[in-house]
């Protein structure tokens, strides 16, 4: 479906509609967010790995379309689904040997 988009300064998410649905009731648990992971080793900027580190994070939902061809170089973004029941991780620091 896409997203999630940032409207002002607040995340709109879109999921198809369930029959019974009751907005009133809802309770959000999850969502996805577009993280961005600087100063990668080059020899990190591929879809793979990319998707190994996300997996710290959450669900990997998707990798976009700049890191998969590598032309940024300087980072890499990935949609992860988080779990909002559970803290956000906000800083991991990793060693490269974890992500081999």
């Amino acid at each position: 479906m896409g997203g999630p988009w940032l409207l002002g300064e607040t995340y709109l998410t879109v999921h198809i509609w369930c029959k019974g649905f009751n907005p009133w009731k809802a309770e959000v648990s999850s969502t996805m967010i577009w993280v961005q992971l600087p100063e990668l080793p080059i020899e990190f900027i591929n879809k793979e790995a990319v998707v190994r580190i996300a997996k710290a994070i959450g669900n990997p939902i998707r990798v976009d379309r700049a890191t998969e061809l590598g032309a940024r170089g300087k980072f890499a973004r990935v949609c992860v689904e988080v779990d909002l029941t559970q803290p956000l991780l906000f800083h991991n620091t990793k060693s490269r040997d974890s992500l081999t």
